[in-house]
């Protein structure tokens, strides 16, 4: 599952996917960013991918259903969401 960052959004938004699923988000932007879980500007602690930069990648498997809101800790209005669910 491939996430986006560009132009100062994740894209999509949400993302729906099965327990055990890797997702990788892809920095378009010619800046750092960070995905980190929780609502700004509070880090959840599931997942933190401290600051990249362009065409930098960072990967997450998720094992466990639910729902992870993201942020980016530079930028706390980009915000996204994966919702899991268990796997099949």
């Amino acid at each position: 599952m491939q996430v986006e960052i560009q132009l100062f959004e994740f894209a999509p938004k949400v993302s729906e996917v099965q327990a055990g699923t890797t997702v990788t988000w892809t920095n378009h932007d010619a800046i750092i960013h960070s995905v980190t879980n929780g609502t700004s500007p509070t880090p959840a602690g599931a997942f933190n991918s401290g600051f990249f930069d362009l065409n930098q990648t960072f990967s997450f498997t998720f094992t466990q259903p639910g729902d992870y809101p993201y942020f980016c800790m530079r930028h706390p209005f980009m915000q996204g969401e994966i919702k899991v669910s268990p796997a099949r």
